[in-house]
C-alpha cells in the first residue's frame, strides 16, 4: 500500500553547509502551484517531489513544507497541521523521513497561491518584504490580491 511506505532521507554529515533557511517565495509558489494544478484535492509528500529530493533541495522542500503547515496553508485529511507528523514527516537518527500522508491546500493556502501567482505581487513581496513575518506576508498578499481584483472589475 503506497500510503504506508516510509521514506528515509539521510542527514548530510556537514551541517554547517547548505542553503540559507530563509523563505524563498518562488519555492513557496512552486509547492502551492503543485497543489492547485493537481487533479485531486489530496497530494502526498512524494507527489511534491520529496522522494527525488536530495541534499540542499531536500532541505529546502522540508523547510518550506513545514513552514506552510505551521502557518495553516496545508493540512492532512483531518485538517491537522500542528506537528510535522500530521503532514507526513518524521525524525530519526538519520535525519528526516516521510510517509505518504494525504495532505491538501487550505483556503488560506489557496488565497496565498492566488496572490503569489500574480507576478507584480510576487515580485513586490520578494523585493520589499524579505524579512517580514509570514503571517504579515499572508495578510499583505491577500490585501494586494483583493485590491487587484477590485481594480480589475471596477470596484473601489
Amino acid at each position: 500500500v503506497e500510503n504506508s511506505r516510509r521514506h528515509v532521507l539521510e542527514r548530510r554529515p556537514d551541517k554547517t553547509k547548505g542553503i540559507d533557511m530563509k523563505i524563498d517565495y518562488d519555492e513557496v509558489l512552486s509547492i502551492l502551484t503543485t497543489f492547485q494544478d493537481a487533479e485531486t484535492p489530496f497530494l502526498t509528500l512524494q507527489d511534491l517531489g520529496m522522494a527525488e529530493a536530495e541534499g540542499e533541495e531536500k532541505d529546502k522542500k522540508v523547510f518550506h513544507l513545514m513552514l506552510l503547515a505551521d502557518n495553516g496553508s496545508i493540512v492532512n485529511g483531518d485538517m491537522q497541521s500542528e506537528t510535522p507528523k500530521y503532514i507526513g514527516f518524521f525524525f530519526h537518527s538519520l535525519g528526516v523521513g516521510f510517509r505518504n500522508t494525504p495532505i491538501m491546500l487550505t483556503q488560506q493556502g489557496h488565497d496565498l497561491a492566488n496572490a503569489l501567482r500574480k507576478k507584480p505581487i510576487l515580485e513586490r513581496i520578494k523585493k520589499e518584504f524579505t524579512d517580514a513575518p509570514f503571517d504579515l506576508i499572508k495578510e499583505v498578499t491577500k490585501s494586494m490580491l483583493t485590491r487587484f481584483v477590485k481594480e480589475r472589475i471596477g470596484i473601489d
